[in-house]
């Protein structure tokens, strides 16, 4: 594991010093936090080491200088873009993750919103089944339904699993019409696949308390199919 981390510093540190060199974006720049799994300041002290090593001891003409700035400027940026979508955004289905959901916590709690709590049914037998990548799959391809199935400005979040949560601000949409709208999806039908979801209007100004109403009526309607 030392020695493939190792590897991937060296690839991480070319490719930075190739972007400083060439001004092209290098390839690998798009996939920093799969390709480094540490952290920003990590990566940052990378990119300063590669950008000293660049600039001394022979300290380079003015244009050049300013040019270099510029590019480690913005160099940083994108990682800073790119360790920010990492933490909140769920890297198998695109949506939101529960981290994001947790940071919005304080502001939800004020608002009126209608939360949905969604799971899949009879996950843990599609895996045993047809194996995990099926199961990737078939998680994937509900992501999608459900996003297909709201509006642009509901929030939509894998909580974990085959957990999904979405939150509607101002409008409410009958549970029946959610379920009918998700089971008509054709990315999903090609599975087979089945759903239960709970709901619950956020009264007392509680995001966790809301998630959790919602989620025992969730159990309640998957216990009486």
């Amino acid at each position: 594991m030392t020695h493939d981390l190792a590897i991937k510093k060296k690839i991480f540190c070319y490719e930075v010093k190739e972007f400083f060199v060439s001004g092209r974006k290098a390839s690998y720049l798009d996939h920093v936090p799969e390709l480094f799994n540490e952290s920003l300041l990590a990566k940052f002290n990378i990119v300063t080491d590669v950008l000293n090593s660049l600039m001394f001891p022979d300290i380079p003409e003015k244009e050049q200088f300013q040019l270099l700035i510029e590019r480690y400027l913005e160099l940083l940026s994108v990682l800073v873009q790119l360790e920010h979508h990492g933490c909140y955004t769920d890297h198998l289905t695109g949506l939101f993750n529960f981290n994001y959901l947790k940071t919005l916590e304080h502001e939800l709690n004020k608002k009126d919103f209608t939360l949905y709590f969604f799971d899949i049914d009879n996950m843990k037998q599609a895996n045993d089944t047809f194996g995990h990548e099926y199961g990737n799959d078939m998680i994937v391809s509900f992501a999608k339904a459900l996003k297909q199935s709201f509006r642009l400005t509901d929030l939509l979040f894998r909580y974990g699993g085959d957990e999904f949560i979405v939150i509607i601000l101002r409008d409410d949409i009958d549970i029946d019409d959610v379920i009918l709208r998700v089971r008509n999806q054709a990315c999903i039908q090609k599975y087979n696949l089945s759903f239960s979801v709970g709901r619950h209007v956020n009264e007392t100004s509680s995001l966790l308390k809301t998630m959790h109403q919602a989620d025992s009526e969730m159990y309640e309607r998957k216990k009486n199919k």
